[in-house]
């Protein structure tokens, strides 16, 4: 394993020597030599953070090429896990971590291994009020090993220093795209001439602001009329989360019109990483298992409310699990976690669905008029009941199965009645509304006249 890392901190150094005589030489053939290989055999997806940093992507240098942010840009974090990340949690803005470039190796954020730098404070940090980010990084391979302690005397007189800000330059964050912008410097004060990283662009808008994927020019950029990737550096947005997870009862409201699926209320507030951000979409999945290997109901909406009603769950005592994920309405939508709320087990039979006839079917005053209840209980055992009110006045006039009763007062518009039925606790209503009650019409019988 030694063998094999002085190996490489020699194949790296060789490198950096032969890119110091470039530079030099013909600092236009290096340009031109790293953009065709970088072209020929990279293609950039949109960055995206690995599991434990939130900043990654890629940022470019005129004579070190691509310098990786996050082992998930290239797809290493399986066997090379690294990356840089910005403490947003406590709010000091302190970076951490590594990028790495495979022309000059491992790229140091962390203060621990800043020491010494030519103007303090020797750090990196991010601030929150200005969205700049301040302070310094280092080429690990300037030490003779790891990534401080002695120097290497075979670097020349490079030191590896990369500095964020400076008086003309430094590195901003776009806050609404959380993209970062403009060029650190890793070179002497002398000038680009004798800098072995130079400018260090983060955001290929530096070059292409019109987007058409030619570069513009200009200090830090490929000539004029150059084709130009589409890369940046990115930071990922906290996540958000949700809370409350909770699971609606039986209810009159829900149940009463669904006979054949349970309709189960679940609810949840959103839970934003930052105090401006909203909910903008979320995913649930429903499954008879805790670990969720298949899922009896799926949905994704786009919805900022905080409740869902399940649509193909089933009666009999059944129990579901449920886990939630929510999105935020930032630029990068980004994903919370898998959320699990809390089991459940749905009722053993529906809620009752009422209903009832009743003749004659024209009524009369005076008339007596019977009403039968049709109401189907769906096989559901429990203790039966029926409550009539015949007029809906709010009074509860009769009970039982069937009942007789007479109206005793014309209504032109009708009578509504209403039954109210219940099984097993469960209670449901219907009303429905008569033709118009008249008086019944007068008998007519025709006489002669008296003699």
């Amino acid at each position: 394993m030694l063998l094999r890392l002085i190996h490489s901190r020699m194949i790296i150094f060789n490198k950096i020597k032969n890119l110091q005589i470039m530079i030099k030489n013909n600092k236009k053939a290096l340009i031109l030599i790293i953009l065709f290989f970088v072209f020929s055999f990279f293609s950039f997806d949109k960055a995206k953070a690995g599991k434990n940093d939130n900043v990654s992507g890629w940022a470019w240098s005129e004579n070190i090429g691509w310098v990786s942010f996050n082992c998930s840009d290239p797809g290493t974090c399986g066997t090379v896990d690294y990356g840089v990340n910005i403490d947003l949690n406590l709010g000091n803005g302190l970076l951490s971590g590594y990028a790495w470039s495979e022309n000059i190796g491992w790229i140091t954020f962390n203060d621990s291994q800043l020491g010494g730098c030519p103007a303090g404070p020797c750090e990196a940090r991010f601030s929150s009020a200005t969205n700049e980010l301040s302070g310094w990084a280092r080429a690990c391979s300037v030490f003779s090993n790891g990534c401080s302690g002695a120097l290497n005397l075979n670097r020349g007189s490079w030191d590896g220093w990369i500095r964020f800000k400076g008086n003309n330059y430094g590195v901003a964050l776009d806050s609404i795209s959380r993209e970062f912008k403009n060029w650190a410097w890793g070179g002497h004060d002398a000038g680009p001439s004798t800098a072995v990283i130079g400018w260090l662009s983060f955001n290929s808008k530096n070059c292409d602001t019109n987007g058409d994927g030619k570069s513009e020019g200009g200090t830090g950029c490929p000539a004029a009329g150059q084709p130009i990737a589409d890369y940046k550096i990115v930071l990922s947005s906290p996540k958000p989360s949700a809370s409350n997870l909770t699971v609606g009862g039986p209810n009159p409201i829900d149940y009463c019109p669904s006979s054949i699926h349970p309709p189960v209320r679940l609810s949840w507030t959103f839970v934003a990483a930052n105090p401006s951000d909203n909910q903008s979409a979320y995913e649930i999945q429903i499954s008879t298992n805790s670990g969720f290997s298949s899922t009896v109901e799926s949905e994704h909406a786009t919805n900022t409310g905080g409740s869902y009603v399940a649509k193909n769950l089933a009666y009999g005592s059944v129990t579901y699990y449920w886990r939630l994920k929510v999105w935020d309405d930032t630029i990068q939508q980004v994903e919370s976690d898998w959320i699990t709320g809390p089991s459940f087990t749905t009722i053993a039979y529906p809620y009752p669905t009422p209903n009832f006839d009743w003749l004659p079917l024209k009524i009369i005053v005076g008339k007596p008029v019977t009403f039968t209840d049709l109401t189907d209980f769906h096989v559901d055992p429990g203790a039966k009941s029926w409550i009539w009110d015949i007029d809906n006045n709010g009074t509860n006039d009769y009970s039982g199965l069937v009942i007789t009763h007479t109206y005793n007062l014309p209504s032109p518009g009708g009578y509504t009645i209403k039954l109210e039925t219940t099984v097993g606790g469960k209670t449901c209503s219907i009303t429905k509304k008569t033709s118009s009650v008249f008086f019944s019409s007068p008998t007519w019988r025709e006489t002669p006249p008296p003699r």
